[in-house]
Order: C-alpha cells, then sequence, then structure tokens
C-alpha cells in the first residue's frame, strides 16, 4: 500500500496512523478538517425541515422539549412531526438541519419519502 496515497475519507493511510498512534494537538487542526470535509452529516435539508407544520403550545403545557429539556410556554412556537413527538420550533430545526435526520425520541425519519 502506497502511503501517500488518499483514502476514501480524504487522509493518507500515514495520517491516520499518525492520527491513531498518538496524542491529538492543535497542529492537528487542518488535518482534521480535512477529514470532517469527507463526513457526510446525517441531516435533512433545511427547507424541508422549515416546512414543519406548527401546532399551537396550549395543548403542551407542563411538558418539555426533548431536545432541549425545557417546558412548553405559551409564546413557543411549537413543530410536529409526523411520528407525533413534539418540539420546540427552533430545536428540532436545528437537531433536524444539523444533527439528525431522525427524530430524537422514536428515531423516525420525517423525510423518508
Amino acid at each position: 500500500m502506497n502511503y501517500n496515497t488518499s483514502l476514501p475519507c480524504g487522509l493518507t493511510p500515514g495520517e491516520v496512523y499518525g492520527l491513531l498512534s498518538r496524542d491529538i494537538t492543535p497542529e492537528d487542526y487542518d488535518l482534521l478538517l480535512r477529514l470532517d470535509e469527507t463526513v457526510q452529516k446525517p441531516a435533512a435539508g433545511k427547507g424541508r425541515v422549515e416546512d414543519l407544520p406548527k401546532v399551537a403550545c396550549e395543548s403542551f403545557m407542563g411538558h418539555e422539549c426533548a431536545v432541549c429539556m425545557s417546558a412548553f410556554e405559551v409564546h413557543d412556537a411549537v413543530a410536529a412531526l409526523p411520528c407525533e413527538h413534539h418540539f420546540h420550533q427552533c430545536c428540532i430545526t436545528k437537531w433536524l438541519a444539523e444533527y439528525s435526520k431522525k427524530c430524537p425520541l422514536c428515531c423516525a425519519e420525517p423525510f423518508s419519502t
């Protein structure tokens, strides 16, 4: 194996071995950025997330958002996923657009089709 050939992750075998066999240092920042650029984030498209149905918060009073763990309040914007779980609009938008395309409670994919 040629140690100068890039792997699918964007790093060479020598660079991967170096990361695995020593402590990560601040000098590795650029190397890790290259690795991060090749990793596809498992998130939903922002346009689809913004189209989630909004629901009235009054029926959820006393419950809390499973993303931020804060209680729903009367003035909060609340969004519903097809699995019928409810979250603060801003919380579930960030969750689906940046972290995961699945519901944080049941792992259902709201945009599977």
